[in-house]
């Protein structure tokens, strides 16, 4: 396997760490081969910093099934305005299927996955991905910037009863980029369902308290509304931020180490999705 940095925003401080396999993985092979699927994870952070502990420990889980990995870096506090990240996530996913021949990827099995934060961003692009304000924003086709599936793992999908309940609370604007610092319909994904997204895969736990579970159940019973193909996981335990739910994210971290659960079910469902056979 190989390591990358690819830089694609023209002030480079947005860019992608690919973890990929040779191609083929096998040289011995001659002729066609499968190519693979493909999956971009979105760390959390509040927009602040995009979360270590939802980026490469997560991403290795899936380079373990076969998967080209990629780990997605975006603008971070002031810098994430509305709709800076939202075209730094395009752009990644118009660079990885642009690329797709020589990362050995199937374009048309790509898929996103967010956490917290990088789930509301994700949740975005999947819900805009073909809107004429999105091609005009990014110069791009709608096609170049279509998610084929979406992982989201306690996600700020339901802004408004996310901001609702940090006003309440009296959390100081500093705590989170600019992305979540004020609330609008347009970025709000729980607003933006539509019958466009893909096949998504959502889990939570009822322990969270930055992001409560029922902000999650809203948003899937909106989803189930637009005829979106659904499977949701809710867990009984565990706190925010959670990760790989194992010792590579939450090292150090009292944690429920059941809810690790997570990756196989997510696994198994992207499989089935992509029908793919690792």
């Amino acid at each position: 396997m190989k390591s990358e940095q690819i830089f694609f925003s023209p002030d480079q401080k947005a860019w992608l760490k690919a973890l990929l396999f040779d191609t083929p993985f096998n040289t011995n092979i001659q002729g066609p081969h499968e190519l693979r699927p493909a999956i971009m994870v979105v760390p959390g952070g509040g927009y602040n910093h995009c979360s270590q502990r939802e980026s490469a420990p997560v991403s290795l889980h899936f380079s373990l099934q076969g998967y080209q990995t990629f780990v997605l870096e975006y603008h971070c506090g002031e810098e994430s305005a509305y709709p800076t990240p939202l075209v730094d996530i395009a752009l990644a996913l118009a660079h990885i299927r642009t690329h797709a021949a020589e990362f050995d990827i199937d374009p048309n099995r790509i898929a996103l996955l967010g956490f917290s934060a990088g789930g509301h961003l994700s949740a975005l692009l999947s819900s805009l991905w073909q809107t004429p304000e999105l091609n005009q924003l990014t110069g791009l086709n709608s096609e170049q910037m279509k998610p084929n599936a979406l992982i989201l793992g306690y996600p700020v999908a339901n802004l408004k009863a996310f901001s609702d309940l940090m006003a309440v609370r009296a959390e100081p604007e500093y705590k989170f980029g600019a992305m979540l610092q004020n609330y609008a319909e347009f970025k709000d994904p729980m607003h933006l369902v539509n019958e466009h997204i893909p096949p998504v895969f959502l889990f939570t736990t009822l322990e969270d308290d930055l992001i409560p579970a029922d902000h999650s159940f809203a948003y899937a019973q909106r989803l189930l509304e637009a005829g979106t193909s659904l499977e949701f996981h809710q867990f009984s335990e565990g706190g925010h931020g959670l990760g790989s739910a194992d010792g590579l994210s939450n090292h150090g971290r009292v944690y429920p180490k059941r809810i690790g659960a997570w990756h196989d079910l997510a696994v198994d469902w992207l499989n089935a999705v992509f029908e793919h056979e690792c």
